[in-house]
């Protein structure tokens, strides 16, 4: 029996399954009961693997009276963006909606969303879920709704959202400094975890290849001037390419010069009194400001008044914090997002194993999978940072964004 484009098939004597659509139907609502020579029967299940791989598919709304939604049931069916699943008594049984890579909310029968691991096992009342205001649409990347789930904190570290498509003329490079007892300085929680895991991000999200990008940990002063030396040297290798973008990301300490004020990045074997074992952060801006490319992105997960993520400071000679000079990006082609102002602290956020500057980072790049605006992003972060970390480090925490662009430069995005 088809009805509606959907093929039921017996299961007992009062029950059917959800099979097979018609393909070239992109959008699908199976029905809770039908008719089959004036009897009738109650769907119970979607069947094993019935809908997979059809490339039709873009919507899909599964009544309360399914129980159970089969193994592979709508595996590979890559242009499936809204689905809406029972709220209660449902399982999806493993692979249900794997491949499904347009997937960012599954939506039930009460309006809640949900991420799609949370429809891989059954749907217990004190499941936490999210309510999106008043009025749900097909959320996705781009949609207006995005912006009604900030509250979202997302396993950033797991399911990392995959890009189909390449960025071959973008190029990152990633610094974790975590491991300073080359140096006896206090560690920086969480430093080598936020590298790794924005390397990730980069690669998967933000769809660039791996040999674009190059990640390094616990980095002394030579290996910082060797990291540094080739970044430049790939930027000449592909200055002719069109619009070639370069990312930069550092976690780890950062200090000032107690007379000038200027800031400086910590190396593993620097021990934070002496700046001339650091790395200046004025020249980092200047070195990348000449690259012969289009847009520097530079995220720095650092704070440079002297104090360690978390509680003290680095530098025994004093006991509080400086206010360092404010280093301005330079040339014409930089945006800077930074973790801290002044003589802010830039803190962990230790539940989620992470710079808290990091965590809402990459926070914002799953929900949107790469696609949100440079604008938006800073907007996000600055917001989130300010209110998570007086809740939970009792401290202020105000990140920054800047550029030395011209232009409606936060329009831009990093994909």
């Amino acid at each position: 029996m088809t009805v509606g484009g959907v093929q039921y098939a017996t299961t007992s004597s009062s029950t059917v399954t959800a099979c097979l659509t018609v393909k070239a139907i992109g959008d699908v609502e199976i029905s809770e009961t039908i008719k089959i020579k004036g009897k009738e029967y109650t769907t119970t299940e979607v069947g094993r693997a019935y809908f997979n791989k059809n490339e039709y598919l873009q919507s899909v709304v599964i009544p309360n009276s399914v129980k159970t939604i089969k193994k592979g049931a709508f595996a590979g069916c890559a242009n499936l963006v809204s689905v809406r699943v029972p709220r209660e008594n449902c399982v999806a049984e493993s692979d249900a909606f794997k491949g499904c890579v347009e997937i960012t909310f599954i939506r039930t029968d009460d309006n809640q969303l949900y991420p799609p691991d949370y429809v891989l096992a059954s749907m217990p009342a004190d499941i936490p879920y999210y309510k999106a205001k008043d009025k749900i649409h097909n959320v996705g990347p781009g949609s207006e709704d995005v912006a009604m789930l900030d509250d979202i904190e997302w396993d950033v570290d797991k399911d990392i959202p995959d890009s189909k498509n390449v960025n071959a003329n973008t190029f990152a490079f990633i610094i974790g400094n975590e491991d300073y007892s080359l140096s006896a300085t206090a560690n920086v929680e969480f430093a080598a975890n936020d590298a790794t895991t924005f390397y990730k991000y980069c690669n998967k999200t933000l769809g660039i290849p791996e040999s674009n990008i190059k990640c390094y940990t616990n980095q002394t002063l030579g290996l910082m001037r060797r990291a540094i030396r080739l970044l430049k040297q790939t930027a000449l290798a592909n200055k002719d390419k069109k619009d070639c973008t370069f990312i930069f990301y550092y976690a780890g300490h950062g200090i000032p010069d107690e007379t000038t004020k200027d800031a400086f990045l910590v190396p593993v074997d620097a021990d934070g009194k002496y700046t001339e074992d650091c790395y200046s952060l004025n020249t980092l801006y200047k070195e990348l400001s000449e690259l012969p490319v289009k847009k520097v992105f530079v995220f720095l997960d650092a704070c440079f008044s002297g104090a360690q993520r978390g509680d003290g400071v680095l530098l025994s000679a004093r006991g509080v914090a400086i206010k360092p000079k404010a280093e301005k990006p330079l040339g014409n082609n930089m945006v800077i997002m930074s973790a801290a102002t002044d003589a802010e602290t830039a803190y962990p956020y230790k539940e989620k194993k992470h710079g808290m500057f990091t965590y809402y980072l990459l926070n914002m790049l799953y929900r949107t999978k790469g696609t949100c605006k440079i604008g938006d992003l800073g907007e996000y972060v600055e917001k989130k940072v300010k209110e998570k970390s007086v809740s939970v480090n009792s401290k202020q925490q105000s990140p920054t964004l800047t550029s030395s662009m011209e232009g409606m430069w936060t329009n831009l995005t990093l994909k």
